[in-house]
């Protein structure tokens, strides 16, 4: 896929460091928390794909409170999910970093 698509790149330089710290500088304002979940729906199709089809987001909350009612939600397949990671943001737009991934990942 990395050379489908004309905006694909690679890293190749393995000194560049992570592309997340897990420092938080002293000046750091929390931004918010990105969400990646999984679907407990129990629809044939979800739950064959399971480990392939996430839910990617974005909270200024917690991200408990977020999901409390996913089984509710369309938004989660009307389905309790389950967390997969959490990302805590600093100094970033939370809203633009979620539509970026949107978009990056919407081909898959």
């Amino acid at each position: 896929m990395l050379y489908k698509y004309e905006a694909g790149r690679r890293i190749t330089d393995s000194t560049a460091g992570p592309l997340f710290g897990t420092i938080v500088e002293p000046d750091g304002l929390e931004s918010g928390t990105i969400y990646v979940l999984r679907s407990l729906s129990d629809n044939p199709y979800i739950a064959q794909h399971r480990n392939l089809i996430h839910k990617i987001g974005g909270t200024g909350g917690d991200v408990k409170k977020r999901i409390a009612n996913a089984k509710y939600d369309a938004t989660y397949l009307l389905a309790d999910v389950e967390v997969v990671a959490t990302y805590k943001l600093f100094n970033i737009n939370r809203t633009k970093l979620e539509k970026i991934f949107h978009r990056v990942l919407a081909p898959v």
